[in-house]
């Protein structure tokens, strides 16, 4: 199956269970995550949140800045579990990130938290990012990290047989926790995806590690 079609499919499949597997499985450190995020964004008026999932990174949007973003997540169950869950009055669009149907230089703000790396094509979706953004806009990204050292070993673990195990308990999906802890070890490292970015023509590059590097958080403008 092409990874596009069993990522939709798994989060299709969990959309009731997922905020409580990320808030589990991170010991709660999610929202912190996502509190940095939009903090670095800061206040801007037309902001896009990309892959949304159940909106947790647009509701905290409106609640740091009262400004509502568009979101944008091709899981249609995974916006209505979202709505449902609090996020009723904020604008939602079930579509590809790899193919936004969004006028160029629609934003000037997009962020994006642990999306990033479930496209099929990550380059393609940030050069679509980089699309969608006006001049002077900025891009924050909230990607699993690798950390180093001892701490890295144990994590590395707790990703191979606690995630799997605990993820499928919690949603019935292991086959997709197993995909995630896969994907977060064969992510770029954060100086490849800086690069990247460069290339794409983003600038004011900057990385931010959190929590031992076990999350990035990467800031970028156009």
């Amino acid at each position: 199956m092409e990874k596009a079609r069993f990522v939709k499919e798994g989060f299709d499949r969990i959309a009731r269970t997922y905020d409580l597997a990320n808030k589990v499985l991170s010991f709660g450190l999610d929202g912190i995550w996502r509190r940095a995020a939009v903090k670095a964004l800061g206040r801007r008026q037309k902001v896009l949140d990309l892959c949304c999932g159940t909106l947790a990174l647009s509701r905290e949007y409106l609640r740091q800045f009262g400004i509502r973003p568009i979101g944008l997540d091709f899981s249609l169950p995974m916006l209505l579990q979202g709505m449902r869950t609090g996020g009723v009055n904020l604008k939602v669009v079930c579509g590809d990130a790899l193919k936004m149907p969004f006028k160029d230089k629609a934003f000037e703000g997009v962020m994006v938290a642990f999306g990033l790396r479930n496209l099929s094509d990550m380059w393609e979706g940030l050069r679509e990012i980089h699309r969608v953004l006006a001049p002077g806009g900025k891009l924050v990204v909230l990607e699993f990290g690798k950390p180093k050292g001892l701490f890295g070993v144990l994590y590395r673990a707790y990703l191979k047989k606690v995630v799997p195990w605990l993820g499928g308990l919690l949603t019935g999906n292991r086959p997709l926790y197993e995909y995630f802890y896969k994907s977060i070890l064969s992510f770029p490292g954060d100086g490849e995806v800086l690069e990247g970015m460069a290339r794409l023509g983003f600038k004011g590059l900057r990385v931010k590690r959190l929590t031992f590097g076990v999350c990035v958080l990467y800031e970028a403008e156009r």
